[in-house]
């Protein structure tokens, strides 16, 4: 094998990387970039946006409703049985 240490002209792990790093970034900024475009688009045309509205509406209420349903053990109030308490109390 040989030693690559002292010739400059090939390319070490480390330029590679901050290569690699460069393109990624790119892809992701244009990726972005895409992706506003394309919210733009939907939120431009009215009957789309009264769609996502109601899909929101929707998902929000589900979410509320199971909210609901799992904290309502925790919210039923439970007949208190004070004259039991009160006995204990005193003996």
């Amino acid at each position: 094998m040989a030693d690559n240490s002292a010739d400059s002209s090939w390319p070490t792990d480390s330029d590679q990387a901050h290569t690699e790093a460069a393109k990624a970034r790119a892809d992701a900024a244009k990726a972005r970039a895409d992706a506003e475009t394309a919210v733009q688009q939907h939120l431009a045309d009215p009957e789309m946006r009264k769609e996502w509205i109601r899909q929101n509406d929707l998902i929000y209420s589900a979410l509320i409703a199971i909210g609901v349903v799992m904290v309502q053990p925790f919210l039923q109030v439970s007949t208190l049985n004070t004259s039991a308490t009160r006995n204990r109390a005193a003996e």
